[in-house]
């Protein structure tokens, strides 16, 4: 039976469907990246840490198991692009990859030169935004597999990116360094068509891990390593809100389809759905193991949402029809 769109009004009642893959122990095993294909029917999971695995689920099939298990040391995240036949991922390292959603074949590589700290593929899936812990923020042109063009460089360590659905804007969670060890959180906002800097909105935290924008693209999400989610308006540049995440810090977001919920992998072992209305926390989970922060993302349909648990598994939730 297909499962109920999680709404404001339902999400307190969100139970774990299915867990996929098998339990694995790895001392190493610091958490996931998650993200679903358009369609909302394959799942894609990057296991972080020096044992790091790509690996992809069809969610029609009923076994656990992976379609595909791709070892990759290094690997950061990973997006599909909207035919579902490619999954494209990228190393820490820089290595730029594109495999066969069918069957896991490599497809094509290159190396970008960069110290990676995030991506995010755009919704027409033609570019490709890669930002780079030094401060650099990329544009790659998918369908010639070659880079478009750099933005204008930020003098901070930079980590979770996004581009606005409309791809006319691009945004990246900062630390802005203050000497003697410090820093301060900031988020940053570029126009994509010209490269340069739409501006800079220092936060009360030591970093901005993760940014999201709503599906409107109206506003954006902020992640801190506090407690804190800042809601920025895009065309004024200003704070509008803050909604109040898990005391750990935000390390992943993801907006639902209509923006209602906004989904919150926590810096340790936990994630939280929220109302972006100022609703409060309407779902909350944990397993308990702070030595791992994974991922919490929405389907595209609305119907599930995705959490990289201990063990290296991946639970599936939503509410039952």
């Amino acid at each position: 039976m297909t499962p109920r769109i999680v709404t404001p009004e339902n999400a307190k009642q969100l139970t774990r469907l299915r867990q996929l893959g098998e339990p694995t122990l790895h001392p190493d095993y610091w958490g996931q990246v998650l993200t679903f294909d358009p369609r909302s029917r394959l799942l894609v999971s990057m296991v972080l840490g020096s044992k790091g695995r790509l690996r992809w689920w069809d969610l029609q099939d009923e076994l656990p198991h992976p379609r595909v298990v791709q070892p990759l040391p290094g690997g950061l995240e990973a997006v599909v692009l909207p035919d579902a036949q490619t999954i494209m991922s990228v190393t820490v390292g820089g290595q730029l990859q594109a495999w066969s959603a069918a069957d896991g074949r490599a497809l094509r590589s290159a190396h970008l030169g960069l110290t990676t700290s995030g991506i995010d593929l755009s919704r027409q899936g033609d570019l490709l935004l890669v930002a780079g812990v030094s401060g650099d923020l990329r544009l790659w042109d998918v369908a010639h597999w070659r880079p478009l063009r750099d933005l204008e460089p930020a003098s901070a360590l930079l980590y979770g990116c996004a581009l606005s659905a409309d791809a006319t804007l691009a945004a990246a969670g900062a630390a802005d360094d203050r000497g003697e060890n410090e820093t301060q959180g900031s988020i940053r906002i570029w126009d994509v068509a010209t490269g340069a800097s739409r501006g800079v909105i220092s936060v009360q935290a030591s970093r901005v891990w993760d940014v999201a924008f709503t599906p409107s693209g109206n506003l954006l999400a902020a992640g801190t390593s506090v407690d804190d989610i800042i809601l920025v308006d895009v065309v004024s540049m200003k704070v509008v809100g803050t909604l109040k995440g898990p005391p750990a810090g935000a390390w992943r977001l993801s907006f639902n389809s209509d923006g209602s919920l906004l989904a919150i992998g926590a810096d340790t072992g936990a994630f939280v759905v929220l109302r972006t209305d100022g609703g409060g926390c309407v779902h909350a989970y944990s397993d308990k193991d702070d030595q791992q922060a994974s991922a919490a993302v929405f389907s595209p349909d609305g119907r599930f949402v995705a959490w990289g648990e201990d063990l290296a598994q991946v639970g599936v939730w939503g509410v039952d029809a």
